[in-house]
């Protein structure tokens, strides 16, 4: 073999691994389908250089010079979105890319249950949306956005439509806020402005009769029932005397509320002010809606007590009341009433 020829075969095979190193750049960082993967959150304004390291630190790609390329080639450098993503060293460098330019971030299911209030839905949603629990009220009590959603007057307390959401980490209340509310909006009058007009009852009040439904019940078939005594006593011009409006103002749980608690000064004490108070005290489900606006036809039923097992006793007149009143502290259960 000649000196010339061996030059050559040198130079080939020095091309083949550089070629071959280079090409491994653009390789999975690993090549199991197993490997876990990694939680990253790209800050607003970062460079694609400066993401190829962060995503190169974390040991989802072999090279941030090779994801810039990919980007590059892509015709997505400058254009990759900000957020939390999940991301496996598995995915290739071109579906990382992908991902990135689609804003394809992470998702967190959460549940907020019917008859939670503002605290409650602030205390389970706040560390996802990465605010505090005080900036996340502090929108709720915005009186002027909840205007501009047409809320009503006290804020939107009770307009967080209770449902399932897949929330995106680190973006804030006001956003999610605002897709609950625009939520319960939209079922109230897709579903019941109507039935709500025919009684002559505006949204806000509709809503604020449900929250009282919604603290009140434990069970589906007992709301509608619950509906016709507050309405009954609105007609006769009867105080509600509503515990979960005492514990609302007191922020405690309904069960927890003594005689004394019932003469705290609050316009939500129903105890003390007649009629509604000024707007729901947390937020109720499509049921207690509906059985806001579609009480038991012709009850006279007056007052209701809690029996302890999530059911009450009905009673049409204040003799009967009492009567079930002592039934039930003899059996030795809390009593709402």
């Amino acid at each position: 073999m000649t000196t010339a020829l061996k030059n050559l075969l040198w130079i080939l095979t020095l091309f083949l691994f550089l070629g071959f190193g280079v090409g491994s750049l653009f390789l999975p960082a690993t090549l199991s389908p197993r490997d876990p993967t990694v939680t990253l959150t790209l800050a607003p304004g970062m460079t694609t250089r400066q993401i190829g390291k962060a995503l190169r630190r974390v040991g989802v790609v072999r090279s941030s010079d090779a994801f810039m390329v990919m980007a590059l080639v892509r015709g997505q450098s400058g254009r990759l979105r900000a957020g939390t993503y999940q991301i496996s060293a598995s995915e290739g460098l071109d579906r990382i890319v992908a991902r990135l330019a689609d804003g394809d971030v992470l998702r967190m299911a959460v549940t907020i249950p019917e008859g939670f209030n503002s605290r409650e839905i602030a205390e389970r949603v706040a560390p996802i949306l990465g605010c505090g629990v005080d900036e996340f009220l502090a929108v709720i009590r915005d009186t002027v956005l909840a205007r501009s959603m047409g809320a009503g007057p006290a804020g939107l307390e009770g307009y967080l439509f209770p449902d399932t959401y897949n929330l995106i980490p680190g973006t804030g209340a006001s956003g999610f806020v605002q897709r609950l509310v625009e939520r319960t909006i939209t079922i109230f009058e897709e579903r019941y402005a109507a039935r709500a007009e025919s009684l002559g009852l505006a949204r806000h009040d509709a809503l604020t009769l449900a929250s009282l439904i919604e603290a009140e019940a434990a069970v589906d078939e007992e709301r509608p029932r619950i509906a016709a005594v507050f309405w009954n006593r609105l007609r006769e011009g009867m105080k509600l005397q509503s515990d979960p409006t005492v514990a609302y103002v007191l922020g405690r749980r309904p069960d927890r509320i003594y005689y004394k608690d019932l003469t705290v000064e609050s316009p939500y004490n129903t105890y003390l002010v007649a009629g509604l108070p000024p707007g729901p005290i947390c937020s109720p489900g499509e049921a207690s809606i509906r059985a806001a606006l579609y009480p038991v036809p012709n009850s006279r039923e007056l007052y209701f007590v809690a029996t302890g097992d999530g059911r009450h006793r009905f009673s049409v007149t204040n003799e009967q009341h009492n009567a079930a009143r002592r039934q039930v502290d003899s059996n030795r259960l809390p009593t709402n009433r």
